[in-house]
């Protein structure tokens, strides 16, 4: 319950995409990563995730603790996000994923 409320907050006004973007972040594991191994996993370019990272920068869910790297601001995010997947991977972030995929090709 603790945690719920802990993560829920931060995690609570964040649009589809964004949610997507968590999700993919926090299945590479703990510790920080290149935008484009988000963008690799997503199957797009890097130029169409950089909006959502700097969305996501502004929101205090991620940060940049070197150049070119992204990282959870939130200890353990990716195992709350892993745990709680539906709420990351719903419906919405579904279609946002498929409208990616499809702008790719």
């Amino acid at each position: 319950m603790v945690e719920k409320l802990f993560y829920a907050d931060g995690f609570a006004g964040i649009s589809a995409r964004e949610r997507l973007f968590c999700k993919v972040l926090a299945d590479l594991g703990p510790g920080a990563y290149e935008l484009g191994a988000i963008s690799e996993a997503l199957g797009v370019p890097s130029s169409a995730i950089s909006s959502i990272r700097t969305n996501l920068i502004k929101k205090g869910i991620v940060f940049s603790p070197s150049s070119g790297k992204i990282a959870f601001r939130i200890p353990l995010a990716d195992r709350y996000i892993r745990t709680h997947a539906s709420f990351f991977f719903n419906d919405a972030a579904r279609s946002y994923m498929t409208g990616l995929a499809s702008r790719a090709q």
